[in-house]
């Protein structure tokens, strides 16, 4: 998955494999995360179902 102007460092699937939870690193050095889910009927695509990705974490 590919946040703007971010870079993905690790993603975490539940044991079904229909939930994601990305961890990302932005330009300006501080973190964020993203929630994805992907439905049965069609497995080859992911939704953000979250809105996390403006919120800001530092080291």
């Amino acid at each position: 998955m590919k946040i703007k102007d971010s870079v993905a460092i690790n993603s975490i699937n539940n044991d079904n494999n229909n939930l994601c939870i990305d961890f990302f690193m932005r330009k300006n050095k501080t973190f964020g995360y993203q929630e994805y889910r992907k439905d049965p009927e069609n497995i080859s695509e992911w939704y953000r179902i979250g809105n996390y990705d403006y919120k800001v974490f530092f080291k």
